[in-house]
């Protein structure tokens, strides 16, 4: 466990772990961690793991990163329960991440930018800069040592201003990583809430293509219809008013066949809800409250995971 003045500093010294071969490096700040009061001093840390084929050489390893890292503080733990805490502090952030702390509910949208490790810490400070130009807040967190940032944001998702809001900093931020040289998605999908922008990180040619490589096989439009690469190509003219010269997207409940009339603009649906999401499937909650949840979200089904899966700050 590496610790750090800010988010900034940690993000910076990641990519300089690489060439020790680290496991894993994963990164949060103070403002994702309840109780920090177990770990090294710090604003922010590096969760680095390492391994060998003894426990020597384990340990070897992480102490030569310690040795070569520019650290605040820092501790190596060996025994198998410290080493549960810890990760355990780093699992629950993704749930944690869905509440700000005064209570305000946070949103997926942007939960897995990435950018090469070695421009995450300059990629870290603009994204901060931007989200306060916008009113916004967020708490990254994720895996730093691949360059790939998770985060929920405080996005007003149910006023008119509120989306407004959120689709011009949508855009801006994918300007913003496709200026670093990143990917919109590292290691999920891109989602009806980032499907439009893909033109802004491979250009509008190269999406043409993946349109046309999708009518190839689908060309009835009935594999995940007028998602990342638009409606079938049969369909591809909206006749709808509210839909002309905007993408769109059918209902699902409707087939998506030539000539009907059942389907939404992607403007109300995919902008509106489909980053409306807020349990992050791992139910903290139940076993946190030793029970099954009453209510379960579809990703949760047969988890016992509530629509507010989020540890108690």
């Amino acid at each position: 466990m590496l610790a750090y003045a800010d988010e900034g500093a940690a993000a910076d010294a990641a990519a300089g772990l690489l060439p020790y071969g680290p496991l894993t490096v994963e990164g949060m700040a103070a403002d994702l961690v309840p109780s920090p009061a177990d770990l090294p001093r710090g604003g922010a840390w590096l969760f680095v793991e390492t391994g060998g084929a003894t426990e020597a050489e384990a340990r070897a390893r992480a102490q030569a990163i310690v040795r070569a890292a520019d650290v605040m503080d820092a501790l190596v733990v060996t025994d198998p329960a410290g080493q549960h805490a810890l990760w355990r502090i780093r699992e629950d952030a993704s749930g944690t991440a869905t509440r700000m702390p005064d209570g305000t509910e946070a949103w997926p949208g942007w939960e897995d930018c990435a950018v090469q490790p070695a421009r995450l810490g300059a990629y870290l400070r603009d994204f901060r800069g931007l989200m306060s130009a916008h009113g916004l807040r967020g708490t990254p967190y994720g895996h730093f040592g691949d360059g790939c940032i998770h985060v929920r944001i405080d996005f007003d998702l149910l006023t008119e201003v509120g989306i407004g809001r959120f689709r011009r900093f949508s855009q801006e931020l994918a300007d913003l990583v496709v200026s670093h040289g990143g990917s919109l998605s590292g290691e999920h999908g891109d989602g009806q809430a980032r499907a439009e922008l893909l033109p802004r990180m491979y250009g509008p040619e190269l999406v043409a293509l993946f349109e046309r490589t999708k009518d190839i096989w689908d060309p009835d439009g009935l594999l995940n219809p007028g998602c990342s690469c638009g409606p079938p190509a049969s369909t591809r003219t909206c006749g709808s008013r509210c839909c002309r010269g905007s993408r769109w997207t059918w209902s699902s409940a409707t087939r998506p066949t030539a000539g009907t009339s059942r389907r939404r603009c992607a403007d109300a649906w995919a902008w509106r809800s489909a980053v409306r999401r807020r349990c992050p499937g791992r139910a903290s909650c139940a076993r946190r409250s030793g029970r099954r949840a009453r209510r379960s979200t579809p990703r949760a089904a047969g988890r016992g995971c509530c629509t507010r899966c989020w540890p108690a700050r």
